[in-house]
């Protein structure tokens, strides 16, 4: 959801196995408007428990109720 100047998600991270550890997550990113849309860009993570964070290098275009990632 784009909210001000904020993109925000949720995601998971499941590790492989027979019964493995979900970890889920929030990522927040700068909303840019660009020429026909937003660009969500300089991502930040943190873990919902609090004991994890990041930066990501992932962008999402939004238009016309669409996000686009790159690939």
């Amino acid at each position: 959801m784009i909210t001000g100047s904020r993109c925000i998600t949720t995601f998971m991270a499941v590790e492989p196995g027979p019964d493995p550890n979900v970890y889920a997550n929030v990522a927040e990113f700068d909303a840019v408007p660009v020429e026909g849309g937003t660009l969500c860009r300089d991502g930040r993570w943190r873990a919902f428990e609090g004991g994890a964070t990041g930066t990501t290098p992932f962008r999402l275009f939004f238009k016309d109720g669409v996000f686009r990632a790159s690939p």
